[in-house]
Parts: C-alpha cells; sequence; structure tokens
C-alpha cells in the first residue's frame, strides 16, 4: 500500500512538472514603456498584436500608453509563435523608393505610397484621426495663415461627430482621405469588417462632402499582402509616410522639431495627428508646425497635398 502511494505521489509530481512546462504563461514578461514608444512598435519588437496587448493589459484607449509605464507581455506569443511573413510595416519600405516590396508566392510588388522621388522640390503634410472641435480647427488656421495645402485622413466616426469641421477641411482647399470608422487594426479583421469599417467611413464622408475618398491609410500602419488585395479591388489607393512626428507622445515643440527637421528631405510624406485621445494633448503639434511651415519655406520647398505630391487622385469620379 506504501509503495502504492509512493508510485501515486510520484505520478502527481511528474504530471505538475509538465503542466507547468506545458502550460503557457500569457503575461510573465513585462517591458517599461519608452519615450516614442508606440502599441503598434511593441507589438512588432515582441512579434504580437495590438489586440492581444489592449486585451492583456486592458487598455481603453490604444492610442494613450505613457513613458514609464509597464506593460505584461505575451511571453508565449514572443518566443514560440512566427509571425505572419506577409503582415508587415515600416521595416519592410524599400529605401529611397514610394513603394514597399511584400512578399508574396508571385514575387509581385505592392504598391504603398510613402514619399515622391527626392527631385522634386515638395512635401506633404498629412494629419490623423480627426476630426475634432479643439485641434483641428486650430490646424486648420495655422495652415491658412500660411497658405498651405494638406491631406487629413479621417476617421469615420469623427466625421458623423464633427461635420462641420469636415466641410471646412475641404472648403479650405485640403484633401482627405479614408482612415477607417473605429481605427482599428485591419490586419486582425475578416474581409466582411475590413470592408464595414472602410466603407462606412467612405459613406459618412461622401454625405457631408459630396467626394468619395481614393485614398487610405490602414490604422498603425500595418498592411498585410491579404489586405493589400482588398484595398486594390476596393479601388484604393494605400499611403503610408516617411517622417513620422510622433506627435501624439511628445511632451513639447521641441521634441516634434527635432524629429522632423532632421529628416527633412523633398518627396517626404510627413505624419501628425489632428485629434487625439482623452487626457492626451497636440498643443505641441500646433505649436510646432508654423515652425516647420517656415523651414520648409525657407528651403524653397513647396507644401502640397499627398495626392498632388505623388501624382494620383485624390477622389474617385
Amino acid at each position: 500500500m506504501l509503495s502504492s502511494n509512493k508510485k501515486l505521489m510520484t505520478l502527481l509530481l511528474i504530471l505538475i512538472i509538465v503542466s507547468s512546462v506545458c502550460i503557457p504563461s500569457y503575461a510573465s514578461a513585462k517591458y517599461t514603456i519608452q519615450q516614442g514608444d508606440s502599441l503598434f512598435s511593441i507589438s512588432n519588437k515582441y512579434n504580437t498584436n495590438i489586440p492581444t496587448l489592449v486585451k492583456l493589459n486592458k487598455i481603453k484607449n490604444p492610442d494613450m500608453i505613457y513613458s514609464g509605464s509597464t506593460l505584461e507581455m505575451p511571453d508565449t506569443i514572443n518566443k514560440n509563435s512566427t509571425k505572419n511573413s506577409n503582415t508587415y510595416s515600416s521595416n519592410d519600405w524599400l529605401p529611397g523608393d514610394k513603394i514597399v516590396n511584400t512578399p508574396n508566392k508571385d514575387k509581385k510588388t505592392k504598391k504603398i505610397y510613402r514619399k515622391a522621388n527626392t527631385n522634386t522640390m515638395q512635401i506633404a503634410l498629412t494629419f490623423d484621426d480627426g476630426p475634432d472641435k479643439l485641434y483641428t480647427p486650430k490646424i486648420l488656421k495655422i495652415l491658412k495663415k500660411y497658405n498651405v495645402k494638406a491631406t487629413f485622413f479621417l476617421l469615420g466616426k469623427q466625421v458623423q461627430k464633427y461635420p462641420q469641421v469636415t466641410k471646412q477641411i475641404i472648403n479650405e482647399g485640403h484633401a482627405i482621405g479614408n482612415h477607417t470608422w473605429s481605427h482599428p487594426d485591419l490586419t486582425k479583421l475578416n474581409e466582411e469588417e475590413i470592408k464595414e469599417e472602410i466603407l462606412a467611413t467612405e459613406k459618412e464622408i461622401k454625405e457631408i462632402t459630396d467626394r468619395t475618398t481614393n485614398l487610405i491609410r490602414p490604422p498603425y500602419g500595418t498592411t498585410s499582402d491579404k489586405l493589400l488585395d482588398q484595398l486594390k479591388e476596393m479601388n484604393y489607393k494605400v499611403i503610408h509616410w516617411s517622417i513620422d512626428s510622433l506627435d501624439w507622445n511628445s511632451n513639447n515643440k521641441e521634441e516634434i522639431l527635432n524629429r522632423v527637421l532632421s529628416k527633412l528631405k523633398p518627396g517626404s510624406v510627413i505624419l501628425f495627428h489632428s485629434s487625439i485621445g482623452k487626457n492626451k494633448s497636440l498643443t505641441p503639434t500646433v505649436q510646432a508646425l508654423p515652425h516647420i511651415i517656415k523651414e520648409l519655406k525657407k528651403r524653397n520647398i513647396k507644401l502640397v497635398t499627398v495626392n498632388k505630391l505623388l501624382s494620383l487622385a485624390a477622389y474617385k469620379a
């Protein structure tokens, strides 16, 4: 009897050890958020995805993370999973070109516009996530003062909320692009969900501006072969950027100026934001924008809408 109990205890011990090895720990690693980090950059670094980080850390707004804070990381995904080779980000951009070389079976190059040729003396300012009633009007006022045209990639839910600001963007000669309805990572949605996000935004913009968008910027800049195929079928041109101001996560205008001015080159597409989440400020953007515009004019570089920079149609016929 004693021998049987010993065997049973040994078996139980083995089972416990095997379970501790085989059952994944989804939050055994931690990451301290650094200056300039975003959930997009962190998810790339740890070979995971934004929805996983949001769920694991109970993040209410993916656009709002703070340097110095700690994130629980899905350790198992980082070590054992293989990221879909057809999902990619700015790391896959071809240097000195305006396209992305994406791996696929046909070995074709799928196009994502991120900059123009450097022999053009033009640059495009682009603003994401608007409109809103606070920062978008301030940005429009600055652009009007300096007689500059820009491109605004708008969220459908914000267009619905602020139709008059949307109309103002158009009336003052700026271009509008599609930035989805609610800012999801499109590579994590199925085809129907993607279509719903894009077409709902397209419809809202159409009702207010009488224009059908031809340009789209996927949230977080995440794309994949499958997504690009679908966007092509929907007759959209995909626009990324070559300079990220990281204005949404900047503490002052100096951070933005240092980040942007050091990278300025003719043909660049610069990413800013015209709306932001709760308790975050785009005051540094509003303060930095006049300095950037003055510097570009000083260098005899013209600021144009992104469709003009890339020789694309802003809207569908």
